[in-house]
Formats: C-alpha cells, sequence, structure tokens
C-alpha cells in the first residue's frame, strides 16, 4: 500500500543537461529531481512512501517517474543478504560503506530501501526504441548510489535494496535528517534515438552541443570530401555543408584562431574559394596589422602568386581604407 497523504512532501525539477549527438544518433537529457518529506521519523514503518510523479518535460521524451520509500523492518536472512546488496549484472553502484562497526544495529532496525520507477516514455510505443537510463540517488549530497538499466517497457524499476540502514538514517549525529525532514536527490541521465520529432521541440540547451557535434563532423576525415590546407596543417571538410551560415562560422573560429606569419596566406586564399567572409576578415586584419612581415614571408610570396587576384583584392582594400584616413 502507498501512502502519500499522510506525509507532507514538497519537489522539484531542474535541467541539467540536454544534447542531440548526430555523429552516434543518441539525444540525452540530464535532469535533478529533489524530494523533501517532512516528518520523516514519525512515520510508520509499515507504510510506503511514493513521491507525486515527475518529468524532465524535455523534448519528445515524454517520460514520467516516482520514487516510492520502503522501510523494511529486519529479517533472520538480512546479516547473510547484507554483502549481496545491489550486485546485479546489469546495475552499477559507487556507495559510500557504512561504518563498519554498525552491523548489529541494522540488523536490528532494518532497512530503508528504495525504487525508481518509470511511469510513461512515449518513444517505448516503437518497439525499436529503447530508454537507457542512469539514476544517482543521494541523501543530503551523501550515501550516493548510482545504477543504470536499459528501460524496455513502463513500470520497469531500479531498485535500492537496503539503501541505508534505519538506526544510520535516524541518528541525530549522522546528519541525514535535519530539523527531521528527509531530503532526497535523484539525478537521471536517460538517452535515446534521435527521432524526427525531437529536433523540432527540443530546447535550446542543446545548442551549445549542435555545435560540438558539427566540429566534429566537419573535420572527421571519413565524412570529408575537400581539404584546406592551413600551412602545414590540414582541415578535412564537407563542400555540401561549408556553405550553410552556421557550419561556416564554426568552421572559421576553429581555424581563425590558428592564424600565423606562415599559413595566413593559404587560409585567405581558401576564405575567398569558400565566400568565407569572416575567416576572409580576419586574415585581413592580421596582413594589416603585420604587413611588412607578412610581405617578406616566403609562403605569402608563393600564394600571392599562384592567386594573384585574390591578393589583388586585398591590397585594394588596404589602399582605400589608407585613403579613408587621411
Amino acid at each position: 500500500m502507498s501512502v502519500v497523504a499522510k506525509t507532507v512532501t514538497h519537489d522539484s525539477i531542474e535541467i541539467l543537461m540536454s544534447k542531440q549527438n548526430y555523429l552516434t544518433g543518441k539525444e540525452t537529457c540530464k535532469f535533478k529531481y529533489k524530494w523533501t518529506i517532512e516528518n520523516f521519523s514519525q512515520l510508520a514503518i509499515t507504510e510506503a512512501i511514493t513521491s507525486p510523479s515527475f518529468s524532465s518535460h524535455h523534448s519528445d521524451f515524454g517520460d514520467e517517474w516516482i520514487l516510492e520509500i520502503n522501510q523494511n523492518e529486519a529479517t533472520a536472512s538480512d546479516d547473510d543478504s547484507e554483502s549481496d546488496d545491489d550486485s546485479s549484472d546489469s546495475e552499477s553502484d559507487d556507495t559510500e560503506s557504512d561504518d563498519p562497526d554498525s552491523d548489529d544495529a541494522e540488523s536490528v532496525n532494518g532497512y530503508v530501501s528504495m525504487e525508481l520507477q518509470l511511469q510513461s516514455f512515449h518513444a517505448l510505443k516503437n518497439p525499436l526504441q529503447l530508454l537507457q537510463a542512469k539514476c544517482k540517488l543521494s541523501i543530503e549530497g551523501r550515501q550516493t548510489i548510482t545504477k543504470e538499466h536499459c528501460f524496455n517497457n513502463i513500470h520497469e524499476k531500479i531498485s535500492y535494496d537496503k539503501y541505508i540502514s534505519r538506526s544510520k538514517l535516524l541518528d541525530l549525529s549522522n546528519r541525514y535528517l535535519k530539523n527531521d525532514k528527509l531530503k532526497i536527490c535523484c539525478t537521471i541521465t536517460m538517452s535515446k534515438k534521435i527521432t524526427k520529432n525531437s529536433a523540432v521541440v527540443s530546447t535550446l540547451n542543446s545548442t551549445s552541443q549542435w555545435s560540438e557535434d558539427w566540429k566534429k563532423l566537419l573535420l572527421n576525415k571519413l565524412s570529408a570530401d575537400v581539404t584546406i590546407q592551413v600551412g602545414q596543417k590540414s582541415f578535412h571538410a564537407i563542400k555540401g555543408i561549408l556553405a550553410v551560415d552556421h557550419l561556416k562560422n564554426i568552421c572559421e573560429d576553429v581555424i581563425g584562431k590558428m592564424i600565423n606569419f606562415d599559413n595566413v596566406a593559404s587560409i585567405l586564399v581558401c576564405s575567398d574559394t569558400y565566400n568565407l567572409k569572416k575567416l576572409n576578415q580576419a586574415c585581413s586584419k592580421f596582413m594589416k596589422k603585420n604587413l611588412q612581415v607578412i610581405l617578406l614571408n616566403e609562403n605569402f610570396k608563393v600564394y600571392k602568386e599562384k592567386h594573384p587576384k585574390v591578393f589583388v583584392s586585398f591590397f585594394e582594400e588596404l589602399l582605400l581604407s589608407a585613403k579613408s584616413f587621411r
């Protein structure tokens, strides 16, 4: 039996991270759920406490979860089974170990166990879709356990059997219960395959990760069909997407930070060929600032002879700007 009415609880949701990785084909969301239960020590041991349902409300995940706390009374087999706590092949934990000399107290008072249950997930309606989830559970930032599970169906659970002993939890010196409030933090990282609707409803938090993914795609040798030579270094890119403004900006930022005396001429030619205006301006600015040194550079002389039109345009612009200052 789950009891909610007799307890006073407060909860909150915070999105920590969201991203879409088009190289791996996965969309990931990480969020934190905080649940506070008041007057915890006064609750009956036989009663289960169920949290309000909660969700990340991210993209098209359509996820919905609940947490449930059960206070288990000690049994005769507790001493024998304690060492096998949380040892499933499909789950991993990094629990803070209890005090080694507290076994007797635990066997007398029993344990507090917890369950995280998946109530809803839109993508599970697709038989080829799975939900990979990692859940980190903690109380006041301590007693941390992280478990992983691949959900195939709703109502599947991640179980935290004998999560913490009642004696340890209720001992005021341990400071797990402050003002008799149990504060549980549940951090869930979940991943699924990217769907057609994901890009439409995804939050703006994904923007920075998109940039990182496109950088990897632009510079990926396997997907490249053009090579940009920058001095002694080569950058692999894709002709078809160099014309897209957003992606051009990423590429220009990456290469623009590497401009020096030896490669500025080759980068200027590249920026002119692919109409990379931002990169072209960066080259022009660098050359104007260091003109006397660059004119004597051997690489500059070679590229000036091979691509005279590019450099004629640069010098014309330089003359015009000089006249404007007179």
